[in-house]
């Protein structure tokens, strides 16, 4: 596309239109594979259709080309209302723009998906050091739940794994007779001993595993929301199921040496640590799959394997339907504060963006285990057997 950027026939766009919308049409060209995706960002954005060429594969020649007619579209907003979304993007700039699109009668799934795009966007500028903006931290939780944008609570709440269930995982993992043994142990150790995000655990590269860490022992630098990058231990246990797996990946392989930023492996840095059996970057969605898998397993082979197998098999049978990853990062927080670890510790461990966000993972057990409802019902059934009225007794007597 080539010319200028304008909102109407006889009004330019300001200054840092024509480049960013430009930056964030190639953007999403190369950052997302769906076309679906880039489109409903683009709209979101206010990208024009002529800058969406790049995926739509209809270019065009216009001289100039004008911002989507939408005015709630993100960039043209902005430059309708002169706002520069690199500089002056904050809290009240944010509630302003949702109770605009509200005021317009638009759907708030739709706003809320508008302001998902919208914070994508921004995590890419940040990215490239552009600006310092974070919708996130602008728009908060409680903001969000206020301007009816936020997501809301899952139907099912998370609830964290027991310490049965992790080691049933890990039973159901190691005794796996197939090729993905040691892709499944590394898994559920990963997820159980470190508290990483699904997410973040599949975008782990290769390099980002540390023999050496900061302190000396083994480590894993991960990179988590907001662009922001955390420190996780390792464990022995852990980094031998990394070598095991990435040696059976690699066994054409012969050297077995560190490479570039301390990883375990002599293979590029960049590389995923976690692959499909194509060698591509394993997706947030197959880890729910191996996590259910090895429930079923489990069920299916209990008879045919070691002793404790039954037992374990009991532990998953409960949540083959409902387990989920991000049970594991409730699971670590309860038993490290069980443990004596402080909040604030285990917060960074995590990766949250406030101690609030970890107490509220540990206020559910908390207050369930100090619920009263228990004493009640031990004081209701207490000497039932005894006291029962029997036939001899008159109905004054009886409650």
């Amino acid at each position: 596309m080539t010319g200028d950027l304008v909102l109407a026939e006889h009004d330019p766009a300001p200054p840092w239109a024509l480049p960013a919308v430009t930056a964030a049409a190639e953007w999403l060209h190369t950052a997302y594979t769906a076309a679906n995706t880039k489109t409903s960002y683009a709209t979101a954005l206010g990208i024009p259709r002529a800058m969406q060429a790049l995926w739509r594969g209809d270019p065009s020649e216009h001289h100039n080309v004008r911002l989507v007619p939408d005015p709630c579209a993100f960039f043209p907003w902005c430059a309708r209302h002169g706002i520069d979304p690199y500089a002056e993007v904050d809290r009240k700039v944010l509630r302003r723009w949702i109770t605009e699109q509200d005021a317009s009668g638009i759907a708030r799934t739709t706003i809320k998906a508008r302001l998902g795009a919208v914070s994508a966007w921004y995590r890419e500028q940040r990215h490239q050091r552009r600006t310092t903006i974070e919708v996130p931290a602008a728009l908060p939780r409680e903001e969000r739940r206020n301007l009816h944008v936020s997501t809301p609570a899952p139907k099912r709440p998370r609830v964290a794994w027991s310490l049965p269930q992790v080691k049933a995982l890990r039973f159901a993992a190691a005794h796996y007779p197939g090729a993905l043994r040691l892709r499944y142990q590394m898994i559920v150790d990963f997820l159980a001993t470190t508290g990483i995000r699904a997410e973040e655990l599949c975008a782990l590269d290769r390099g980002d595993i540390y023999r050496t860490g900061p302190d000396g022992d083994p480590a894993v630098l991960i990179d988590g929301k907001g662009d922001k990058e955390r420190w996780g231990r390792i464990s022995p246990t852990l980094l031998a199921l990394i070598d095991a797996y990435l040696a059976e990946r690699d066994q054409a392989e012969s050297s077995r040496g560190v490479a570039v930023r301390g990883q375990v492996s002599a293979k590029p840095a960049d590389q995923p640590l976690l692959t499909t059996k194509t060698g591509a970057r394993l997706e947030t969605q197959e880890i729910v799959k191996a996590l259910k898998y090895l429930c079923r397993f489990l069920q299916r082979a209990a008879d045919r394997l070691p002793r404790p197998a039954r037992a374990h098999a009991t532990q998953l049978a409960g949540i083959v339907d409902t387990i989920r990853p991000h049970q594991a990062r409730r699971f670590y927080a309860r038993v490290a504060e069980d443990h004596g670890v402080p909040v604030r510790q285990i917060s960074i461990d995590l990766g949250h963006s406030s101690i609030s966000v970890t107490q509220a993972y540990l206020d559910d057990g908390k207050n369930l285990a100090s619920s009263a409802g228990l004493l009640i019902a031990d004081l209701l059934t207490a000497g039932e057997r005894s006291t029962e009225p029997g036939p001899h007794l008159s109905s004054a007597k009886r409650i």
